[in-house]
């Protein structure tokens, strides 16, 4: 027999092709990293985002799994409407990164972003999350993460590993979300009982949402 691949579409009759990025390197207005050439993932996820039209559209490296580098800021000359969408592992940011507002990430269960200690990853377009650790080595004193212009509604301490179990200090993590706020008053969401221990830099006024806050 000949060997094949075979693209099975699901019950509703929609294409799966988009959870495989190992079957194709282009559909329609999306591009699988994966599929690229380069010697990092950030070059990869550049040179897809430069094969997209004009108009824009997203860039999957879900393809693209376990340690992986974008070593120089491949973000902050893009003006298409592009969403990115992470595959699962660490992304370490080698250098100072600004993600301008015309381009999205998309960070599911498993990713992380790490901006190398000493270096800032800025976000200005938006990030799609959910109540999952989004971010590691961006504590103080380490790497750094700033919220710009398209600051999330609500901040929640979790993206930088909060644990949420009444045990742990929790202090670090909330300090980070903090930070990463800047000027702007956030919104914290807590899910759970977050503990503090010790003194915390405020800037801005904020509010904690849902649970307590117990401070030590």
């Amino acid at each position: 027999y000949s060997q094949c691949d075979i693209e099975i579409s699901d019950l509703s009759g929609a294409s799966n092709a988009s959870d495989k990025p190992w079957l194709t390197r282009n559909l329609n207005a999306m591009r699988f990293a994966g599929q690229f050439a380069g010697a990092t993932a950030g070059l990869k996820i550049a040179a897809a985002i430069t094969d997209l039209p004009s108009t824009g559209g997203t860039v999957d490296a879900r393809g693209l799994e376990g340690a992986q580098t974008v070593a120089t800021d491949v973000f902050t000359a893009v003006t298409k409407n592009v969403t990115v969408i992470f595959g699962a592992g660490t992304w370490t940011f080698s250098a100072n990164t600004t993600v301008p507002a015309s381009v999205a990430f998309s960070v599911h269960r498993g990713t992380l972003l790490s901006p190398a200690t000493g270096t800032t990853l800025t976000l200005n377009g938006d990030l799609s999350a959910g109540r999952y650790q989004v971010f590691t080595n961006a504590l103080v004193g380490q790497g750094t993460v700033a919220f710009g212009t398209a600051m999330p509604r609500e901040v929640d301490p979790i993206w930088w590993g909060a644990s949420y179990d009444n045990t742990a200090d929790d202090a670090e993590e909330l300090q980070a979300a903090i930070n990463a706020a800047g000027s702007t008053a956030p919104v914290l969401r807590s899910w759970n009982t977050v503990s503090i221990t010790g003194r915390m830099a405020i800037g801005s006024v904020i509010l904690i949402s849902h649970k307590s806050v117990i401070l030590d």
